[in-house]
């Protein structure tokens, strides 16, 4: 193929060789091989072309189109890229040249071929592929139309055909494809009706925009295109609605569209659609209107569409939304029409609210369409158009600007809405006060957060001043003492309060002064600096209204102070705005009787007496508890620095004492019925909280029961902030002058909380917590008691360990509420919580005198009940830390490792006390001790043990000497199993203080290594002499190795003594034998290490 594509004269040597030799079935081969290549290879095609023009292939016309068609219809599944190099053009330059020289045969060639391959779609598929890059210089031009001509269903041929005219560029022919008699038995009713609506669009963009001598072809295929919908459509109920949405934005007449828009008017008048049922009789299309005639006519249209809508103004703006798009004719007729019911509607009950509700969000849509676009006439945008009538706003249709013409027309709607608002009776408002409310706060909002806000300047005024569902004041101070929202919101609306104190001749905004304490708290400095020109928009308020004749109720309260509470704000302007610790603390100055900020002139705590500051903080609270939660907890924020004074107040204690008691039902008594607490209730929770650890004047704390409460956290491990965060408050206030402050029943049960808390899963309640205890001063009598009540409770031993059910003695205490006493495995980890508080308090007072108590529990949790107990419940496992659970034994043994190095730590710090109190002496047990080395299951404790010993032997040694044999005992039995360096250090330890008291009782060095010798065989081998030497040396290595040496040598006869002599044969077999024997080896071992420590040894007999 690549030889013969490239011979210049292909055709030519073709042709030749056809008039001497068949060459058919050559030619069938070559064009299948260049078809196939020509969508890739220019030569191919053109190859292939110049054989189609010069040889006679009239047989081989339907294999070549063919092929051409399918190789079409494969490349239209690789065609991702419309300008990509695999397009259609090459198979549309092969189409063309077979047209010229074999048209019958081609038209043949399609029609078979479109019969054979499958699908509907093919025939539109092939006109895509064979129009993409298009050669406009090519003969067919509109590969689907031609296509169509040759479809083998006539149908499709005469459809597409006169689709084809309906979109020509010349609107003659639409003209002529619009006049066809049946024309809408020729096409598909939605593909009509589809080209329909477009050739309509197209007429009216070019009436819109030519000049009024060329309008009348436009206008002809306007009408046309109405008559043909009406003809097929006017009657039909599924395109009812479609052709109903195309006479819409014809139906007030224009200067250039008057013709169309008179008839549009006459087919409307002849639907049966429900909004245009209303529609006053058109005059004759062929009639010249004069402007006037023409505002007329238009006025009457749009009265009588208005009236149609406010009939059932939902239904009517569903088809309407459905309809709206970009069409701006479409959009300004829909606007007059809306304009034009606002203006008719009656003040009838419930009409307004059900129009508000269809239309608003269709207007609120259209203005942020209009701010997108940005468009200039929105900021050319003039007051005065807010007087015109609907009249007015008609005579500017003739101006082409409809996009500024529908900017004033929504403009104007906002007016009209408003108007109709406040003109509504005031038993109508009444009936449903929360409803009227909402669509206040969302015209409000509406217009607060708009781009163009000098556009909505009147309105915001407008709204503000005519407000008769709530008071304009409270209305206003919604927005700015509620959490979050738009700042826009925030600013506007105080922007508006500052208006209403220059505009009411009342003293209704005064009375709100609290609320705009809030914004004026505010990080953003934008709002508190409109806040406080609400401040100076009051103080002007108060020198106009007249007082005297309005002191009563509330106002005789505080009318006499305000004045000058106002007056001061306003002088300290300044500082307020630029520092925000200002104003709580000019607060505080202001109502606290004892106030030392720095921030703050001395002399403004003089300004009031101490009755008008009770009154101006009743007055502060009385209002922020009227607010919003968020309003509330700013307000409160603000007075935080004048301490429990507040929580006098019956009404903040009971705020304090029902967010408490929904906490409690919430998240502790899991009651689904209760409300749980929003952020801004747990942050006022807290903020109450806070203030009740603070010491009032007279001494003192307030709602000690609330602090109690809120330290209350499930066992759950709940991490709500509503059960976490009010605990963790209280835990970092705890502090000395509080507890000490507690009855002392009070301090223990505090106590018992905290102690309850240590253990919690949260690891900021247990940081807090710990925290707290250290803060405390817990005395040792409480550490006791609490000791002894946790170990006089059954359950702890019965219930927790043996599993058995007894008729329990429990010892309680009678404040304990039932939340708080534990008992089985809590109990334990109870325990557990109440020794690491002991190991980490090292600073209580007395802390010798808790010896006893310490000692009492030991030989509890040494004993068989308990030890032999939990091997049956094992499988529990108790909390004993925030991140630890373990199982019983586990728990037991940690509880016992923990008592023993608490009491060790005692012990060492009385080495120095003198002197010791004969009472914490006689607490000691040293029998104790020993039955517990004995009872230890594990080395740690063990040695442990041997560590109190240890301290005990060095601070009461005559305590030591009354079991100083049952102690040695101990330890020669454990150095057979306590192998590690550790234990090596606490046996060594121990040996060094226990050898010297035995010295000093008995003198008897033997009885001593003997206790020693028992034990030793069963000692591993390279233990021994390690144990042995250290003993030696606590003795003294001269006076006790012979001593040792003698014992070893005795227990060596005692045991091969006589029998081996008699059994052996000779001196020397004895010799050899006892050489072998451990007291021999040992003894050498010994005697080595002696003499290579020292020159000289001496022996003794």
């Amino acid at each position: 193929m690549d030889i013969l594509k490239d011979i210049r004269d292909l055709a030519v040597i073709l042709l030749g060789l056809s008039k001497e030799f068949n060459i058919d079935k050559f030619l069938h081969m070559l064009f299948e091989v260049l078809v196939d290549c020509s969508s890739s290879d220019e030569l191919c095609r053109l190859a292939l072309v110049s054989i189609i023009e010069t040889v006679p292939v009239k047989d081989e016309v339907f294999h070549v189109v063919s092929k051409v068609l399918l190789s079409c219809l494969k490349l239209s599944q690789k065609i991702c890229d419309p300008g990509s190099s695999e397009s259609g053009s090459w198979a549309k330059r092969i189409l063309v040249v077979v047209n010229k020289h074999y048209p019958s045969e081609l038209r043949a060639a399609i029609r078979k071929f479109l019969e054979d391959v499958k699908g509907e779609s093919t025939y539109e598929i092939l006109g895509k592929v064979l129009d993409t890059n298009l050669d406009m210089s090519l003969g067919i031009l509109d590969s689907k139309f031609w296509l169509a001509l040759h479809h083998p269903k006539s149908l499709v041929t005469i459809e597409d055909a006169i689709l084809r005219q309906l979109h020509d560029d010349d609107l003659t022919v639409v003209l002529a494809a619009l006049s066809l008699d049946e024309l809408s038995d020729m096409i598909s009713s939605s593909d009509l009706l589809k080209e329909l609506q477009y050739v309509l669009k197209r007429c009216i963009g070019i009436l819109m925009s030519s000049s009024s001598d060329k309008n009348s072809l436009a206008t002809d295929v306007a009408i046309l295109c109405l008559e043909n919908a009406n003809s097929k459509f006017g009657h039909d109920d599924d395109y009812l609605k479609t052709f109903a949405a195309m006479l819409f934005p014809l139906l007030l007449i224009l200067p250039k569209t008057q013709r169309l828009n008179l008839k549009a008017l006459q087919l409307a008048k002849e639907v049966k659609w429900p909004l245009y049922q209303n529609l006053a009789v058109a005059p004759s299309a062929e009639m010249k209107l004069q402007s006037g005639t023409l505002s007329s006519i238009n006025m009457k249209t749009v009265t009588s569409l208005a009236e149609a809508f406010l009939m059932h103004p939902e239904e009517h703006m569903a088809w309407l939304n459905k309809i709206n798009n970009d069409f701006q004719l479409l959009k300004t007729h829909l606007l007059f029409m809306l304009m034009q019911s606002f203006i008719m509607m009656k003040n009838e009950r419930g009409q307004f609210s059900i129009l508000f509700e269809a239309v608003f969000p269709f207007l609120k849509r259209e203005w942020e369409a209009f701010e997108s676009v940005g468009d200039v006439s929105v900021e050319e945008f003039k007051s005065e158009i807010q007087n015109w009538d609907g009249k007015r706003f008609l005579e500017q249709l003739s101006d082409t600007k409809l996009r500024a013409l529908n900017t004033n027309i929504l403009i104007f709607i906002f007016w009209k809405l408003l108007e109709a608002l406040s003109e509504i009776p005031g038993d109508v408002l009444v009936d449903d006060n929360d409803k009227w409310v909402s669509i206040l706060e969302d015209l409000f909002i509406f217009f607060s957060t708009s781009k163009y806000k000098h556009v909505f300047k009147e309105h915001l005024h407008y709204l503000v001043k005519s407000c008769k569902v709530i008071a304009p004041a409270r209305f206003l101070s919604r927005f700015f003492t509620e959490e979050g929202g738009p700042v826009a919101v925030k600013l506007e609306s105080l922007r508006c309060f500052s208006f209403l104190c220059s505009h009411l001749q009342d003293n209704l905004s005064i009375q709100f002064f609290p609320s705009v304490l809030v914004p004026l708290s505010s990080d953003n400095q934008d709002i508190k600096i409109a806040a406080m020109n609400c401040i100076e928009g009051l103080q002007a308020q108060w020198a106009r209204v007249d007082f005297s004749s309005k002191k009563n109720g509330n106002s005789a309260i505080w009318s006499h102070f305000l004045d000058e509470l106002l007056g001061l704000m306003v002088q300290q302007k300044r500082l307020i705005l630029s520092d925000k610790q200002f104003l709580p603390s000019l607060l505080e100055s202001l109502i606290s009787s004892s106030c030392s900020s720095l921030l703050v002139p001395q002399n403004i705590q003089q300004r009031f007496d101490q009755s008008t500051k009770e009154k101006i903080l009743a007055f502060l609270l009385r209002s922020a508890l009227s607010m919003s939660n968020y309003g509330k907890l700013m307000i409160l924020s603000l007075l935080k620095g004048i301490g429990s004074t507040i929580m006098v107040y019956k009404d903040v204690y009971s705020v304090l004492s029902l967010l408490l008691e929904r906490r409690s039902r919430c998240y502790f008594d899991l009651d689904k019925s209760c409300q749980k607490l929003s952020k801004s209730e747990i942050e006022m929770l807290c903020l109450l909280l806070e203030i009740c650890a603070v010491p009032s004047l007279s001494g003192g704390y307030a709602l000690e029961d609330h602090l109690f409460q809120a330290l209350r956290l499930d066992s759950m491990g709940s991490e709500d902030p509503a059960v976490i965060q009010p605990c963790i408050t209280v835990l970092k206030k705890l502090n000395g002058d509080l507890y000490t402050e507690l009855k002392k029943d009070m301090q223990d049960l505090l106590f018992y909380r905290l102690v309850f808390l240590f253990r919690n899963a949260n690891g900021d309640v247990q940081n807090a917590t710990r925290e707290a205890l250290l803060r405390l001063n817990i005395s040792c009598s409480t550490v006791g008691k609490m000791l002894d009540f946790v170990f006089k409770q059954e359950s702890l031993a019965i219930s927790s360990v043996n599993g058995k059910k007894k008729k329990s003695n429990v010892h309680s205490w009678s404040n304990l509420s039932p939340d708080v006493i534990c008992k089985g495995e809590d109990a334990l980890s109870f325990l557990s919580s109440l020794l690491d508080f002991l190991l980490l308090k090292k600073d209580i007072a007395d802390r010798d005198s808790l010896i006893g108590p310490l000692f009492k529990p030991l030989g509890k949790v040494f004993s068989d009940e308990w030890i032999g107990g939990t091997l049956t419940r094992d499988d529990k496992l108790v909390q004993v830390s925030p991140s630890i659970s373990q199982s019983m034994s586990s728990t037991i043994c940690y509880i016992q490792q923990t008592l023993l190095i608490i009491l060790e730590d005692i012990c060492a710090s009385l080495i120095n006390a003198v002197p010791i109190k004969d009472d914490i002496l006689n607490e000691i047990n040293i029998k104790l001790l020993v039955e517990c080395a004995h009872s230890a299951k594990d080395g740690v404790t063990l040695n442990l043990v041997f560590s109190l010993i240890s301290s005990v032997a060095k601070v009461v040694p005559e305590k030591v000497l009354e079991h100083i044999l049952d102690i040695l005992t101990v330890i020669g039995e454990s150095a057979v199993s306590q192998i590690d360096s550790h234990s090596r250090r606490v046996f060594e330890d121990l040996i060094s203080a226990v050898v010297p008291f035995w010295l000093s009782k008995t003198h008897n060095v033997e009885k001593l290594l003997e206790v020693f010798m028992n034990v030793l065989p069963e000692v591993a081998e390279h233990r021994r002499l390690s144990i042995v030497v250290y003993l030696l040396r606590t003795l003294g290595e001269c006076s006790s190795l012979p001593s040792l040496l003698v014992l070893l040598f005795r227990s060596l006869v005692s045991r091969k003594g006589l029998p081996c002599v008699k059994t052996l044969q000779n001196p020397d077999s004895f010799t050899s034998l006892m050489h072998r024997e451990w007291e021999y080896v040992f003894a050498v071992q010994i005697f080595h290490f002696a003499q290579n420590a020292r020159s000289r040894i001496c022996f003794q007999a």
